[in-house]
């Protein structure tokens, strides 16, 4: 039984799913998209569309997703830079939001996450994290070492201080508020256990 890959752009309830299928992605969406953004269902012609196709009309999955948020004023408003500060805010970071840079940070007893957010596009972004850590010895430093690198950061130093950063990478701004909340928490719990 083969089994499909999918990309998920999801904001809140509303979202669309591009399933892979053989040489095909069928894309996927909840009812509740046809009632805030009939336009930009309909402009999706059908369900399925042919890979080949989909990357010479839109570039890729990315494009896709940014032609159909561009058409529908509910996920552009979910996806824009002050939805995603606010989202921010509300897990409790510290925000500087500015016209074309949000820039958060989070700090928790030994723990401290920055973050610099540049839009690329209504729905895109280039994201760039800096963590920062301290440890009470070498053994912890080093299973925050690990736990930083299986998270994709490049770790640049380790005592007194683990700091972390990762190259700026193109994000959905949807994702960026549950992504960074789970990579506190992971970095947290590692820092309860000693």
């Amino acid at each position: 039984m083969m089994h499909s890959k999918a990309v998920e752009y999801a904001c809140g309830d509303l979202y669309i799913r591009l399933r892979e299928e053989d040489k095909a992605y069928c894309i996927e969406y909840p009812e509740q998209l046809e009632e805030y953004c009939l336009y930009a269902v309909l402009a999706l012609e059908k369900h399925c569309i042919d890979k080949e196709e989909l990357a010479r009309r839109f570039g890729g999955a990315d494009g896709l997703a940014e032609e159909i948020i561009s058409r529908c004023p509910e996920l552009k408003r979910r996806a824009s830079l002050p939805a995603l500060a606010g989202s921010l805010r509300r897990h409790g970071w510290s925000v500087y939001e500015g016209e074309y840079l949000v820039e958060a940070i989070f700090s928790r007893g030994m723990l401290a996450v920055e973050v610099h957010i540049k839009p690329i596009s209504s729905a895109f972004s280039e994201l760039r994290v800096r963590v920062r850590a301290y440890p009470g010895s070498l053994h912890e430093a080093l299973d925050l070492r690990r736990l930083l690198l299986s998270a994709g950061l490049r770790v640049e130093s380790l005592l007194p201080v683990v700091a972390a950063s990762s190259p700026e990478e193109r994000v959905f701004n949807c994702a960026v508020p549950r992504a960074l909340t789970e990579l506190v928490e992971r970095v947290e719990r590692m820092l309860k256990r000693y």
